[in-house]
């Protein structure tokens, strides 16, 4: 039977309907125009070629899409999805139909399970079904482990809200209309549009009284008419308005620019792009600003973020649209307006509660939110200033559960939990918790706030920069996380009781480096105390797969142990000594299998000017074997000290904030070369006394003043409960 193809297109998604037998006539151009959130429905193709997979593959390359999701896969399609790693293309598996024979009858029959709400079965196993002839328990008719090993190697389904409404049929109900939310930010007016730019756009009494600095925010559009186009451009030559346009998606930019209309009065200071995750299907964006539009050479390939997993994946642009979004960029952006979108995450219009970045005049209880930093997958976060008697002050950032997690359970108690463990540890290597409060029902942590960086960010910069951590910086920052790790694992109760707090998610994106050089682990969302709740339940992994140590894979959370923290601390030392990852491989299925089973890469072979005993303490850092691995972070830390002596070098604070703040300063300074030394200064060069009251390259005595002025990174986005989130 020849494959046939019904489409089901609306405003940011696509429904296919594929029947017949994917052979080698399946046209993958019929795929190709497809845009947003595509939902391709399988439940009809019983049979699959290898001509077809060929095929298949090509067009799942190809496709422009955000988001790609397959439902009602049958067992032929299930069994092709885990002979081929990359038959999916990235795209997440929604629905699969489980095979079942009957024992007492024979009868064969196929039971659909929607992996959203049961991915339960991927590790527990299928459920016995009653046989629907004779009524006798029916077997599963295959062996689970290797029917599930595709969509065990992701993570479980999370698609989009347009993606979600085409599954469950329910997306006439909900298409999505034009939206514009107003916000002002100082001299700032910001315009969010969101939904699909149509004939439905009303803009008039929204741009009544607009004047100064305009920004149109562009990212949330979902789809373009033309209709559209000319309602909003005939809206801003009425109101004689000149605007930027920023976070422009595409397929709107592609619009302004056909049929004469790039005349417009507004400029475009970005473009995004996306396409779909290479790793679990989600969405993946990329944003083009001002330098990369002025200066760009061609069409290589981005890196684009994940929305689900965070994962990192290649986008390709076109030519011709780097040459449209050249024509149309702004030659020069005033700075108000590129903070005012470096403070503004995300594709959709802020928050209403939370408005102007000086003062919200929002509180929660005692404290004054400031702005928002943005969203997580358990929590939101907020900088905001904490206020008491005589005019006291004091920033602090404020973590509050989300409103759709308030009333579920299991998160509640995640929340909970971090605040009560993390309150118990008292050490300049931990990032503090002040307070536990509630606001309108909803809980939130009033936390430390450090301006610098995460450690994941630095580590990026290295790469970018096409440098190498220097060794020293290198150990001191792992001997700074093994003593905040020593101080929670040795934590006691009221009684002096051990609490045995493991923290479980130990990576480079939960250790914060302080602009003063201070090393500070932070989120312990996910960690476990000996008694505490929640447990995991069976077959879910939490932590971040690469960091994981081999037990934490294969054994249950409750035989955790302080180990399983020391190990992920020496990959977190074996990534800033080498830039990458030991056991990191191109799926979680195959970067377990490392963890499990291949030996820890020589420190010599990725790095020259290692000395040949750091490849013994890393061996016994991650040695699979608890009894060979180190007993305590303490006994890792002692180690890591000696390995600093060998080297010859004292590493204070100072030290590491004048090499960090050179860094970041080189990522904005064209005429620092990649690997010049002037930004990777060893402790030895620097006389103290300098560094203290000029810092090493600064003798006119501005070095303090910079520090002081340079933007606040807010490092305490994290996301406590992304089991997915790998990076």
């Amino acid at each position: 039977m020849a494959l046939t193809m019904h489409r089901t297109a609306v405003p940011g998604g696509v429904l296919v309907k594929l029947t017949g037998v994917l052979d080698e006539t399946f046209n993958r151009k019929d795929l190709a125009s497809a845009r947003g959130s595509l939902v391709i429905d399988l439940d009809d193709v019983r049979r699959i070629t290898s001509f077809g997979v060929r095929e298949w593959m090509a067009a799942l390359k190809d496709l422009s899409t955000d988001y790609v999701a397959f439902v009602k896969c049958r067992p032929a399609v299930v069994a092709q999805f885990n002979m081929i790693a990359n038959f999916g293309g990235g795209g997440q598996v929604i629905s699969i139909y489980l095979p079942y024979l009957c024992p007492a009858c024979g009868t064969e029959h196929e039971e659909l399970v929607d992996l959203r709400h049961r991915y339960d079965v991927v590790s527990a196993g299928p459920p016995d079904m009653p046989c629907p002839k004779c009524g006798a328990l029916a077997e599963f008719d295959d062996i689970p482990q290797s029917y599930f090993s595709f969509v065990a190697s992701r993570p479980p389904p999370a698609p989009p809200a347009i993606a979600q409404q085409l599954i469950d049929g329910t997306v006439a109900k909900s298409v999505e209309r034009f939206s514009a939310r107003k916000e002002i930010d100082g001299e700032l007016t910001a315009l969010w549009l969101s939904g699909p730019l149509d004939k439905t756009v009303r803009l008039k009494r929204l741009l009544d009284g607009v004047e100064g600095l305009v920004l149109v925010a562009a990212g949330g559009v979902a789809a373009v008419t033309p209709e559209g186009v000319d309602a909003f451009l005939t809206a801003t030559k009425e109101a004689e308005l000149k605007f930027y346009l920023g976070r422009v998606p595409l397929a709107l930019m592609r619009a302004f620019a056909s049929g004469g209309r790039d005349d417009m009065k507004g400029r475009i200071v970005s473009v995004v792009g996306s396409t779909a995750c290479a790793e679990c299907g989600g969405p993946a964006t990329a944003e083009l600003g001002p330098p990369e539009l002025a200066s760009r050479p061609g069409s290589e390939p981005t890196a684009a973020r994940c929305a689900v997993c965070d994962k990192i994946t290649p986008i390709k642009w076109r030519n011709e649209d780097l040459v449209t979004a050249r024509r149309l960029a702004a030659k020069a952006v005033p700075p108000l307006l590129t903070d005012y979108l470096s403070r503004r995450p995300g594709s959709h219009p802020p928050e209403a509660s939370v408005e102007p970045s000086s003062s919200t005049g929002v509180s929660f209880e005692k404290y004054e939110v400031l702005h928002r930093i943005g969203s997580g997958g358990m929590a939101e976060i907020f900088l905001a200033r904490q206020k008491g008697v005589q005019g006291f002050q004091k920033k602090v950032v404020l973590k509050r559960i989300l409103p759709s997690l308030s009333e579920d359970p299991r998160f509640l108690d995640m929340f909970l939990q971090e605040a009560k463990l993390a309150a118990r540890i008292s050490h300049p290597n931990v990032v503090q918790i002040f307070d536990l409060g509630s606001d309108a029902g909803r809980y939130f942590i009033a936390m430390e706030y450090v301006r610098g960086w995460d450690l994941r960010n630095v580590l990026r910069a290295c790469e970018r920069r096409g440098i190498q951590m220097p060794l020293e910086y290198a150990c001191r920052i792992a001997i700074d996380l093994c003593a905040g790790l020593h101080a929670a694992h040795t934590c006691v109760d009221d009684e002096g009781r051990p609490l045995g707090i493991v923290h479980r998610d130990v990576s480079p994106r939960n250790v914060l480096l302080s602009s003063e050089g201070t090393v500070k682990i932070t989120d312990f969302g996910i960690a476990k105390a000996e008694g505490s709740l929640p447990h995991t339940k069976p077959g879910t992994i939490k932590g971040k797969v690469a960091y994981m140590a081999p037990e934490q894979i294969v054994t249950n959370d409750a035989a955790l142990d302080a180990r399983a923290d020391i190990f992920a601390a020496g990959v977190v030392f074996f990534e800033c000594v080498t830039g990458r990852r030991p056991f990191q491989r191109e799926t979680d299925f195959d970067t377990m299998r490392s963890l499990l089973s291949d030996p820890v890469p020589d420190l010599a072979e990725l790095r020259a000017d290692v000395p040949p005993s750091w490849d013994v303490v890393v061996g016994r850092a991650l040695a699979r074997s608890l009894d060979k691995r180190y007993p305590s972070a303490l006994a890792f830390q002692i180690d890591l000290e000696r390995l600093l002596d060998e080297l010859g070098q004292t590493v204070s604070a100072r030290h590491l904030a004048t090499w960090l703040d050179m860094l970041f300063e080189s990522e904005t300074n064209s005429s620092i070369a990649p690997n010049s030394a002037s930004f990777t200064p060893s402790p030895k060069s620097v006389p103290s006394r300098a560094v203290e009251e000029t810092g090493p390259t600064d003798p006119t005595g501005t070095y303090r003043e910079r520090i002081e002025t340079k933007q606040e990174a807010l490092v305490q986005l994290v996301h406590p409960d992304r089991d997915d989130d790998n990076d």
